[in-house]
Formats: structure tokens, C-alpha cells, sequence
């Protein structure tokens, strides 16, 4: 079951007020002119309804007999008839039960319901006590007067001795988990003068109108104390006013007044300057608490606003208008960083001399901020950082006028920004290289999904670019691979960087013969897992046709003899024609120098040579139509870092390192460079290299 209150009592406790419920009244009975038995300061109506409220709803079937008991066992001690006393003590319990429940809002089952802390929780304790008051004058009230009436001064009296009983005794059990608050030695001064004014107030023969002098007292705590304090200090001085009354000290006990009003007059009176004392009070500390607690939590709230803006990793500023200008207020470290500037050096200038939009039709004014509404979200530049670039949201926290202030939240993505644009110019570059490309390039997916085709594709192929987007590359008429290879691609961890080439036919979208020299390799992110294959085709028909043709000629003649040879002066074809003519097959004569095989005496007539190897010497010569070189400086120009008098006095670019590098080669290789020009009219450069042995 649940604790009604913040704080429920053990059993202990609850016995321990159960048995005051009882030992109260008997000790404060006393005897009425008028032969009938009141109770003439609190009645236990307040500490009933105590019991009730910091008890679990549990205990109550058992409770509620025992606090009857304790009611009538007081009346019966007290003299009281057995049938009245049965009936008053029932309808005292039943004025505490229904204060209880006006208190916790009739939600029994709820726990916690029953507080002090808001000033609806005030309104509810004195409707409970007005409540409480109401039902015991219709019970206890009607028993004591007899039937007299309820306006009867005897019936009055129950109902302010039950209302002030709910009213004072209440709230302190509302209030038993509030800590104390307040300086020591302020509480120590304020309780010794409330005491010691209280005493003198209600003092034997003191008969002065003076009660009210102990109200400033009782306001002054609320003031500066909390609820329980408060409350405590309400309890006692009601209770001693009570008792001061009951024995005919201070004024509502003296005899003037008791003669005036009567003895039930007087007590009255007594209970309603408690319920006045407990009205001036309640109120007002529960209100100075909602106010120290509401002023705590903005404290607190704006501590945590002022960490976060300062600790914050986005740069913030907060800004205020002047007029039509923005004026940095404050601004926090992140923002200062990205400002370029230290917060002293940033206070009071403004926005536009630190900050930049990009968009033009974006102004960052007040007016702006105003137009905008919701915010003001846009990109900027920080004037002393080229290049930068800085997103800003913008939004109002004051709309009132002059003194307008806007929260702006910074965030750099010059970095970002930088990476974008090189991603961009990287793609760009990427499109115009592989547009650039005159060969077929095909971008797959993992899937083996055609995502990317160059234009040269469309060239080569006849298909539209739209025709291959989209299609898996092994039902294309040009198939690079099957789907199997495409998968052995991506998986096969022996060919992670390794291209695969192949030769593989084709027919284009007309139906013609393609031949494509296939080379296809794997892109692969940042952590090796593939992401693309990039297939490139290399046209080869025209190629592959020519060299048919050739191998079929060479074969076909014998009247012809074909011989071809190497750079080193051994032979690589021999063609059916030169077996018929010269009587060697080509296996034999393949891979043989060709030099034995000529007459030498014959190979110096033809050649004009004086010896064999002069006759067999390479002749390289290079001609260009530039600007010549003069006569003079023909054996100057192999020196390193010899430049011409033309080139030096055209300024034309180079290292005078080319034409050395190029006659040590050729001298390494037991050749000779000769040069021959002149001036306007171009130069020839020619290199005799002889044949390999």
C-alpha cells in the first residue's frame, strides 16, 4: 500500500498518536456554565486527521476503530453518557476522515498526494478545516447544545475549535520532509522574541488587547524560513494561546472579555485569531517558498545555460540589436576560434565587420531576424580568414524593444566545405579524363551492374549510354566477362590489384564484329572492402584484321621472300617465300644473325663500306625546322650545360643537359653523334650504332 504523505510513520509512531488522541482531551476538559462538557481550545480533530495522513491506506480499517475508541474512551472519562459519547466521539473521527480525504484529493491509492506546496495545497487544508469544522458542529455541536441550534454560541465554538484544530495541527505533518533553510542564528533571535513576546502577551492579569502584536513575529518567519520551521513554530504558539486561554490568561482569558462574550465567547475568539494567524502565514510561506525554489531553478537553469554555451564545441555569440545593426554581447571559446579573435577583442563590435553572408538577399539586421520568424539560417565568411566558411542559426530570445538579444550558433565547415570542392573537382576531373579516354571504360557495382560508361563507349560500341546504365555487364553484346568472373573479381583475394586481361569478341549494337582487349581490376575503399570494378576495352578489330591479313600474305607467296630482324641484327621471319627461294626453313634459320648469311664482298660493294661492321652499322637521324645552330659551336653543344646563343638570347626554357646525356649513350654503345645545321634552317642530328655480334 501507499504512504498518502512524503513520509509515512512506523507503528510505533502511529500507536504513540493514537494514544495523544486519547490522553488530549482529557487532560484540557473542563466544565461550561451552562451543565453541558466542551472542549475549550484544540480539540484532536487536527491530530486524528495526522494519524490518517502519514499512515499507509492500509492500516485504516484498523485505524479508524481505534481513533473512535480513543473519542469516545475521552468522553466516557470525561463523564460523558455512553450514547452521546458514542455518537460525539463518531462524528469527531469522521470530521478528521473527512478532512483527509478533502486533503489528499480523494485519491487514497495515490501515492504522495498530500503536500504543502503550492498554494492550491493552502485552499485544500482550509477547506478540510472548514469541512471538518462543519461536520462536527453537525454532530458533537448538535450533542452539546442540545438541539439549540447551530448558531448557538456552543455549536460556534465546536466549529472553531475543529477548523483551527485542521488548520494548525495539519500542516506540520505535511511538512515533515522539508529541510530547514534559513541562517541559525536569525532563527535563534526571531523564536526568542516571538516566544518572548507571546509570553507576555497572554501573561496572568494581562488583559490589554495585545495578540495581534505577535503576527509581524509570525510573518517574519514565514519571510525567512521554511515550511516546517513555520509550521512547528505556529503548533507551539497555538498551543500555548490555547492553554493560556483555558486558564483565563491574556486577554480572550480575562474576565472582561469572558464577561462580554461569555466563556464560549472567549474561547471563540481564541480560535479564530488562530485561524487568522494560521491564514496570515500558510499562505504567505508556502508563496516566498515557490518563489526561493522558482528563483533557484532559473539560478540553476542558467548556470546550466552558461556551462553549455561556454563548454559548448559549437561556437556561440549572443547579440544584440542597435538600432539596425547586430553588436556582439558574448561570445564563447568555440567562437572565438572560429571568429579568429579573443572574446574581449569581439565584445560590442559589430556582426557585419567580423562575419560576411554569402547570400546577398540574406542580410544578417534585425530587420531580417524579424522577417524570418522562427530563425535566421544562412552561410557566412570571417572577414580576416580567407576561404572560410561558417553555417549560422540565428533566433531571438528577447522580442521586446530596445533591448533586443538573439542567440547565434556557429558552426565551421570550412574543412568540409574544402573536401567538397576537391571531391567535386577530383569527379570532374575523373569524367574528363575517362571522357577523354578513346577506348571503352565500363564502371560496375559489386553486382557486376553497369553504374558509369564514357563517351567513347557510345563511339565504339553504337550503344547510348541510357542503353548500358543499369544493365549486368555479362548481358551486354560487348561482355567483357561472365558472371562468374565478375564474382571471381570481387572475391578472389589473389587478384586484389592484379588487372585481369583477356582478348575477348564482341558485336556492336549494328551487328558488327568488335574485338576488345579487356583490362579490369577492383576499386576498394579505405578499409579494402571492394566497391567498383572499372573495365577498360581497348579496340583492337582494325588491328587484329591487319595482321591477318599480313600472316596469310606472308605465307601464301613463294615468290617473295620476306625476312625481318631484330634491333640486334637476328632474324624473326622467315616467310614461306624466302624457304622456296633461298632453300632454308624458317626453323632453322629463326633466331640466327642474318650477317652469315650475306656474301661479305657483295655486302661491301652494295654498301660502299670499308669493312664488314661499318656495313652493318644503325643509322638513327633526327631532323627538326627550328632555328638552327651556328657552325661554331657544333662540338660545344654535347658539353653539359652548354646552351646556344640563340636559345639564351630567346630565353627559351632548358638545361643544356639533353644532347650530353644523348652522346654518352651513344658513345657507351660504341657509336658516333654527328650534327649537322644552320642558321633559320633546322638541324640534323644523325647516330651510327653498330649491329650486336
Amino acid at each position: 500500500m501507499t504512504a498518502l504523505c512524503t513520509r509515512s510513520a512506523s507503528w510505533p509512531v502511529t500507536l504513540m498518536l493514537v494514544v495523544a488522541t486519547f490522553v488530549i482531551p482529557v487532560t484540557t476538559f473542563r466544565e461550561v456554565d451552562l451543565g453541558v462538557e466542551v472542549f475549550s481550545w484544540f480539540a484532536t480533530v487536527g491530530l486524528t486527521a495526522v494519524v490518517l495522513i502519514l499512515s499507509r491506506v492500509g492500516r485504516w480499517p484498523l485505524l479508524v476503530p481505534l481513533l473512535v475508541a480513543s473519542a469516545v474512551g475521552a468522553r466516557i472519562s470525561n463523564g460523558i453518557e455512553l450514547a452521546p459519547a458514542v455518537a460525539g466521539g463518531s462524528g469527531h473521527v469522521a470530521a478528521a476522515l473527512l478532512a483527509t480525504l478533502i486533503i489528499v484529493r480523494w485519491r487514497v491509492h495515490d501515492a504522495g498526494v498530500a503536500t504543502l506546496e503550492r498554494q492550491d495545497d493552502v485552499v485544500r487544508v482550509l477547506l478540510a478545516s472548514v469541512a471538518a469544522g462543519l461536520l462536527a458542529t453537525l454532530t458533537e455541536g448538535y450533542l452539546i447544545t442540545d438541539g439549540a441550534g447551530l448558531l448557538s454560541t456552543e455549536a460556534v465554538a465546536v466549529f472553531a475549535a475543529r477548523a483551527a484544530s485542521v488548520l494548525v495541527v495539519v500542516p506540520l505533518a505535511l511538512t515533515l520532509h522539508v529541510r530547514r533553510s534559513g541562517r541559525l542564528d536569525e532563527l535563534v533571535l526571531q523564536t526568542s522574541l516571538l516566544s518572548l513576546v507571546t509570553v507576555l502577551t497572554f501573561s496572568p492579569g494581562q488583559d490589554l488587547p495585545l495578540p495581534f502584536v505577535t503576527l509581524p513575529l509570525l510573518v517574519w518567519g514565514a519571510l525567512r524560513f521554511d515550511l516546517r520551521t513555520v509550521s512547528l513554530q505556529l503548533l507551539a504558539f497555538s498551543c500555548f494561546v490555547a492553554v493560556a486561554t483555558a486558564q483565563g490568561h491574556g486577554v480572550f482569558g480575562s474576565a472582561r472579555v469572558q464577561a462580554y462574550f461569555g466563556r464560549e465567547g472567549a474561547a471563540t475568539l481564541s480560535q479564530l485569531f488562530l485561524l487568522a494567524a494560521a491564514l496570515v502565514t500558510l499562505p504567505l510561506v508556502v508563496a516566498i517558498t515557490q518563489r526561493t525554489q522558482l528563483l533557484a531553478a532559473i539560478s540553476t537553469e542558467e548556470e546550466r545555460f552558461r556551462r553549455h554555451f561556454t563548454e559548448s564545441l559549437i561556437g556561440g555569440v549572443f547579440l544584440r540589436a542597435e538600432g539596425e545593426e547586430l553588436v556582439i554581447q558574448d561570445v564563447n571559446e568555440a567562437g572565438t576560434h572560429i571568429l579568429g579573435a579573443s572574446s574581449e577583442d569581439l565584445r560590442d563590435r559589430r556582426v557585419d565587420t567580423v562575419l560576411e553572408p554569402l547570400e546577398p538577399d540574406l542580410p544578417l539586421t534585425p530587420t531580417s531576424l524579424r522577417d524570418a520568424g522562427t530563425g535566421w539560417r544562412g552561410c557566412a565568411t570571417v572577414r580576416t580568414r580567407a576561404g572560410s566558411r561558417v553555417e549560422l542559426a540565428v533566433a531571438a530570445l528577447s522580442s521586446g524593444s530596445p533591448d533586443r538579444t538573439f542567440s547565434a550558433q556557429l558552426l565551421d565547415v570550412t574543412a568540409e566545405h574544402e573536401a567538397r570542392r576537391r571531391l567535386e573537382a577530383a569527379q570532374s576531373l575523373t569524367t574528363a579524363t575517362l571522357d577523354s579516354a578513346a577506348c571503352v571504360i565500363m564502371v560496375t557495382d559489386t553486382s557486376g551492374t553497369i553504374v558509369r560508361v564514357n563517351g567513347a563507349t557510345s563511339g565504339i560500341t553504337g550503344y547510348d549510354h541510357s542503353e548500358l546504365v543499369g544493365q549486368p555487364v555479362w548481358r551486354t553484346s560487348i561482355a567483357p566477362m561472365e558472371r562468374a568472373d565478375v564474382e571471381t573479381l570481387f572475391v578472389s583475394p589473389h587478384l586484389a590489384g592484379a588487372p585481369l586481361v583477356r582478348e575477348r569478341r564482341g558485336t556492336t549494337k549494328a551487328g558488327e564484329a568488335l574485338r576488345l582487349v579487356w583490362s579490369s581490376n577492383v576499386v576498394r575503399d579505405e578499409v579494402g572492402v571492394p566497391s567498383y570494378a572499372v573495365l577498360t576495352g581497348i579496340d583492337v578489330t582494325a588491328e587484329r584484321a591487319s595482321t591477318d591479313l599480313v600472316a596469310h600474305l606472308m605465307q601464301a607467296t613463294l615468290t617473295i621472300a620476306l625476312i625481318g630482324i631484330d634491333t640486334v641484327g637476328r632474324i624473326t621471319v622467315f616467310n614461306a617465300g624466302a624457304e622456296h627461294l633461298l632453300g632454308y626453313r624458317a626453323g632453322e634459320i629463326v633466331g640466327q644473325p642474318f650477317a652469315q648469311f650475306i656474301d661479305p664482298a657483295q655486302l661491301l660493294e652494295r654498301t660502299g663500306s670499308a669493312s664488314i661492321g661499318e656495313a652493318l652499322l644503325s643509322v638513327l637521324t633526327v631532323h627538326d625546322t627550328g632555328l638552327g645552330i651556328p657552325e661554331d659551336e657544333f662540338q660545344a653543344v654535347f658539353d653539359k650545360f652548354f646552351r646556344t646563343a640563340v636559345a639564351q638570347k630567346r630565353a627559351i626554357p632548358g638545361t643544356g643537359l639533353g644532347l650530353s646525356i644523348v652522346a654518352s649513350i651513344v658513345k657507351a654503345h660504341a657509336g658516333t653523334i654527328e650534327v649537322s645545321s644552320a642558321p633559320g634552317q633546322g638541324t640534323v642530328f644523325t647516330v651510327h650504332l653498330p649491329q650486336a655480334p
